[in-house]
Order: C-alpha cells, then sequence, then structure tokens
C-alpha cells in the first residue's frame, strides 16, 4: 500500500476550540472485494468496500476513489471500470460494517488479469487550522492501494461471505484512520462536514478480518444487485420472473448501485 498525505503546515495548537465532544476510534475502510485471488469469470461483478466505525465518517468528510482496468494496461482507451463515493450524508446508524458498492456487467465476464486501485481522502483539523487569521483552514489526506486478482474459467465462484472468513481475510487491502478528538467548526467556514470536524492521530495498522459478511448481508446484497441489474432492457444475467426467485446471485449489504462499464479510465 502506499501512503501519502497533502496538507497545510502541521502546526501545534495555539489557540483552544471548543471540543465538540469526546469522541474517538479508528476507523477502517477495506476493499473486501475482489481480492488478489483467482475467479471464474461472471457477467455482474460487484467492487465491494467495508467499512468500520462508521459512525466517526461524518466527522472527515471520506470520499472514496477507485477504477478498475486490465492488469500491465497504461491504454488510457481500454475498457475499465471508475466511480467516486462521496460518504457524507449517508446514513450509517443501522449498519456497522456498512457495505457499499457498485456492480459492473460484461467487463469481468472473459479471463484475465486485472487491477482495482483506490484511494481514501478525508480531511481533519487541528485548533491552530481552524483559528487562522484568514478563515478556517482543513487538512486533506490521502490512503491507497491495489489489489490483482484473476479471472480464470473452472476456478471458484464468487462467494462474498466465505470471502471475508478468516482464512482468506488476509488478502483484502485496506485504510485506518485514528481520530482522538473533535472540534467545533467557526461559524461561516467552508466545510462539508456539518458543524464538526476530527482531529486524528497516528496512521495505524488496518485490521481487514475485523469486517466480515453474514450470510444474512450476503443474501440481501445478492438480491439487490439482481434487482438493479434487471432493471436494464438488456441485463447481463438471466432475470427472474415475478413469481421466480433463481437468478444469478451474489452474495454481497448496503446501498446497490448498478454502473455501466465505460471506454477509458478516470473518476467520475
Amino acid at each position: 500500500m502506499h501512503v501519502f498525505s497533502r496538507s497545510l503546515a502541521f502546526l501545534a495548537p495555539w489557540l483552544l476550540l471548543a471540543a465538540a465532544s469526546n469522541v474517538s476510534g479508528i476507523i477502517e475502510v477495506d476493499l473486501v472485494f475482489p481480492r488478489n485471488d483467482t475467479y471464474a469469470p461472471f457477467p455482474l461483478l460487484p467492487v465491494v468496500f467495508g467499512f468500520r466505525n462508521t459512525e466517526l465518517l461524518k466527522f472527515i468528510y471520506a470520499r472514496v476513489k477507485f477504477y478498475g482496468r486490465p492488469y500491465d494496461n497504461d491504454n488510457i482507451t481500454a475498457d475499465g471500470i471508475s466511480a467516486t463515493w462521496n460518504l457524507l450524508g449517508t446514513n450509517y446508524s443501522a449498519n456497522d460494517p456498512y457495505f457499499e458498492y457498485y456492480a459492473y456487467p460484461r467487463i469481468f465476464n472473459t479471463e484475465g488479469i486485472w487491477e482495482i486501485a483506490w484511494e481514501l481522502v478525508w480531511n481533519t483539523c487541528t485548533a491552530e487550522s481552524l483559528s487562522r487569521d484568514d478563515g478556517a483552514h482543513f487538512y486533506t489526506n490521502y490512503l491507497s492501494g491495489s489489489v490483482v486478482f484473476t479471472t480464470k474459467n473452472s476456478s471458484q465462484e464468487i462467494d462474498f461471505a466465505a470471502s471475508t472468513n478468516n482464512k482468506t481475510c488476509s488478502k483484502s487491502v485496506g485504510a485506518a484512520v485514528n481520530i482522538t478528538d473533535t472540534l467545533e467548526v467557526p461559524s461561516g467556514s467552508e466545510w462539508f462536514g456539518g458543524d464538526t470536524c476530527a482531529i486524528a492521530g497516528f496512521l495505524p495498522t488496518p485490521s481487514p478480518c475485523e469486517i466480515t459478511i453474514d450470510d444474512a448481508t450476503a443474501s440481501s446484497m445478492s438480491s439487490s444487485i439482481t434487482s438493479a441489474a434487471c432493471v436494464f432492457p438488456t441485463p447481463p444475467i438471466s432475470c427472474p420472473s415475478d413469481d421466480q426467485s433463481g437468478a444469478p446471485r451474489l452474495a454481497v449489504g448496503g446501498m446497490a448501485c448498478l454502473a455501466a462499464a465505460f471506454g477509458g479510465l478516470g473518476y467520475i
């Protein structure tokens, strides 16, 4: 994993601001699927991220960006996938861990080697950064990583519950952010995270084995992806009739969104 950050100069706080609340904890963001493994080609393959300690995400204005393409192919005209998730405003209260995903049709329905590269972007503050004469400032931070996986005939079928068990979870990649406290943001500040921003500490080591998908969540995600795909005039899978439930199912929770494949790379 490559870790890097871009921020304002990090100075010791010189003006004591009101703490919003005694909030602390470690946020974890993991690429749950795909992992560094080999899978059978499938006409509808999701990219799944899992989030832990989701109640803290609102304090850091978190965004996840990712793209996928054939491995070792730098040709920007090659078929690929790309998405950006803005996690601000998401209702996390009912689900921890929380899962977010896109399902992509047809691109991965062939043998090949693929790369999914992702980036977590978030913002933090300090007492000093909120007290500048020219207005409140916020630090922009980045963590990034990638995973390479293979699609090959006669390989294992996609099973998201199994992919998060203790035998395979070490193959996932993720990022962790340590929140040590929060501060109230001065009124009139240009800040998308509400009235509060987070103070961050050291970058802890991610614990991907802590985010798992149980059978009930997997079934719910499978149904959501199937329903979303079958809205399209020419769905990539065989869809059940109104009185049937038999269709290719993926075991994946949370909100489902089907994204069309596109030519070229970039964030949307």
